[in-house]
């Protein structure tokens, strides 16, 4: 279990994909009511925030258009973020 002691706390968060364990940089922050997820995925800033179903989605800001990770590396990252929530 991680415990975030402020809106603004990075930790790694560990992702295994295709058999290799990956250690992803991530910021929690505040997004007006809501708190977001900035993972940096291989040099791509990617945000996480819940869909209206409850479920991660990845958001790439504009300015990294061009740059998609495997979207295959994503939904682990997602379903890593809600086993470390659980």
């Amino acid at each position: 279990m991680i415990y975030f002691y402020s809106m603004e706390d990075s930790f790694f968060l560990p992702v295994t994909f295709k058999g290799v364990e990956y250690q992803f940089g991530a910021l929690l922050k505040r997004r007006g009511y809501v708190a977001v997820l900035e993972i940096n995925v291989h040099d791509v800033l990617v945000i996480f925030e819940r869909d209206e179903q409850g479920d991660w989605r990845a958001i790439l800001p504009e300015d990294q258009a061009g740059k998609t990770p495997d979207v295959a590396l994503l939904r682990a990252i997602g379903e890593a973020i809600e086993q470390i929530l659980q």
